[in-house]
């Protein structure tokens, strides 16, 4: 679900759906599921599960390049 979603909002947000695209949605879809796998030192998950998509993505949107970020 999260793979669809985000696909389908970068593409209306970016105008078009192109195979850059699509890897990037993927790839943060399933860093989005290790990331709620990720327990450290029994912290809130409340706090991590948002940290490590936040820094993953991040990372991912400098590889892929996709002048997401404003």
């Amino acid at each position: 679900v999260c793979v669809f979603i985000s696909c389908a909002g970068l593409s209306i947000w970016g105008g078009e759906t192109n195979l850059k695209l699509i890897n990037f949605c993927l790839m943060a879809g399933i860093l989005g599921s290790f990331s709620e796998l990720l327990s450290v030192l029994n912290a809130d998950d409340n706090l991590t599960i948002p940290v490590f998509s936040g820094l993953g993505l991040l990372v991912l949107e400098n590889i892929f390049n996709l002048g997401l970020l404003l």
